[in-house]
């Protein structure tokens, strides 16, 4: 895995939440701008065994604010599902980002990968 410029993904298991380093790079669309002996990085190979979850998503899940200004917070909110499908960690997102945020401007984007 490289990260092209998003937040740091989340593997997820009974445990809670750990945060998956990775390589970072410019995003795409911009690698020319980086200096050249930095412009690929080795892929780091992120092991998922069974009943973990690797979660990726964008800015718009982290930043979101509710009322007062205060970011969602999602590691917290994810320690309520326990061990979920992809299907519903998305589904849950979609929903408790925006019952949190109410409406917002942001793009949301969520990618939930796990082994079957």
């Amino acid at each position: 895995m490289v990260n092209r410029g998003h937040v740091t993904p989340l593997l997820l298991s009974d445990h809670g939440a750990t945060p998956v380093h990775c390589p970072y790079e410019l995003p795409l669309g911009l690698g020319r701008l980086g200096r050249p002996s930095a412009r690929r990085s080795d892929p780091a190979a992120v092991p998922l065994p069974p009943g973990r979850t690797l979660l990726c998503y964008t800015d718009g899940v982290s930043e979101a604010r509710d009322a007062t200004g205060a970011f969602y917070p999602l590691a917290g909110r994810l320690t309520t599902l326990g061990t979920a499908t992809p299907e519903r960690l998305v589904s849950f997102l979609a929903h408790d980002v925006h019952e949190y945020a109410g409406l917002f401007a942001d793009d949301l984007a969520v990618l939930a990968l796990t082994r079957e």
